[in-house]
């Protein structure tokens, strides 16, 4: 039984992904949504509706500038979405940035574990997203462009619509990144290589991950209060070791170290904005998921 059904599994993704190859094969140059109508509403005025929602709820420590990074997670907006919001209402009060680095977890096996996306625009129910290309042909000396990593992949998609409500029509033209593996030396590199193309340029970066996955609530709490310690305190070297030796199942830990090590090399300070996890959502506490917003300014 369970053969059968990690192989329908596989069928069901095989044909979602040639569907979506042969769409933007027909219309290149333009990322359609892949999650609509899963991860969050499929139509406008339900998106703003929710947005709005989790908004009222949400509510932001004030900071004395706008961050310069912002870690959130990605899952469905009904279970990550009000942290999501906690973290993107920071940036409310301060003035859009130029582009916004967005780097989020790979899930998928497809196209390189790390890779840089080219298409002109993203697409949701909010409207179009432009990416910057000058940038993202800037950074291609450093990371491989392979939008074959980007086609059913969630976690850049799911922040989008974050931006625009925030943004409006200043939303700030997009560099998508997903990574795989982490690496303190890759990480390392990752962060010498975005300082170079950005001197010069107000920018963003919102990172992309979720924390412990399907562990009890309590323990999920404490491998998360240790995972958060190790960000905060900019140690990005230690977040990797614990991370092994406790194993703290964070997606998109290629992506944190990324953040923690441009924090630790900017100076920056970081504040924990939200922490929840699945079972605030659903009431099952029995396996969750950690979620939480940091700002490091």
């Amino acid at each position: 039984m369970d053969r059968e059904r990690c192989s329908g599994t596989a069928a069901v993704d095989l044909l979602k992904f040639i569907t979506s190859l042969h769409r933007n094969l027909c219309m290149p140059g333009i990322r359609e949504p892949y999650v609509a109508g899963a991860f969050y509403p499929a139509d406008k005025e339900s998106l703003l509706e929710l947005l709005e929602q989790l908004a009222r709820k949400a509510a932001s420590p004030k900071l004395p500038r706008r961050p310069k990074i912002l870690v959130v997670p990605h899952a469905g907006y009904v279970y990550s979405g009000l942290t999501a919001m906690h973290g993107y209402l920071t940036l409310a009060e301060f003035p859009a940035p130029s582009v916004a680095l967005v780097l989020g977890t790979k899930h998928t096996p497809y196209g390189h574990d790390y890779a840089l996306a080219d298409y002109e625009y993203w697409l949701t129910p909010l409207g179009p997203v432009k990416e910057n290309l000058g940038l993202v042909d800037c950074l291609s000396s450093s990371f491989p462009v392979d939008n074959l990593a980007h086609e059913l992949e969630h976690s850049i998609e799911v922040q989008l619509p974050f931006l625009q409500y925030i943004y409006g029509e200043r939303c700030p033209q997009i560099v998508p990144l997903v990574a795989a593996e982490p690496s303190p030396a890759v990480a390392e590199q990752a962060a010498a290589a975005f300082r170079k193309a950005l001197a010069g340029t107000d920018w963003l970066m919102i990172v992309s991950t979720d924390f412990t996955h399907y562990e009890p609530q309590e323990i999920a709490e404490k491998k998360d209060r240790l995972a958060l310690e190790d960000v905060l305190s900019l140690d990005y070297y230690k977040l990797y070791n614990d991370i092994i030796k406790y194993n703290i199942s964070i997606c998109g830990a290629a992506v944190l170290l990324v953040a923690v090590c441009l924090a630790r090399q900017l100076g920056l300070e970081g504040r924990l904005l939200h922490y929840s996890t699945s079972g605030d959502a659903t009431g099952d506490y029995s396996a969750v998921v950690g979620y939480a917003a940091v700002a490091f300014y």
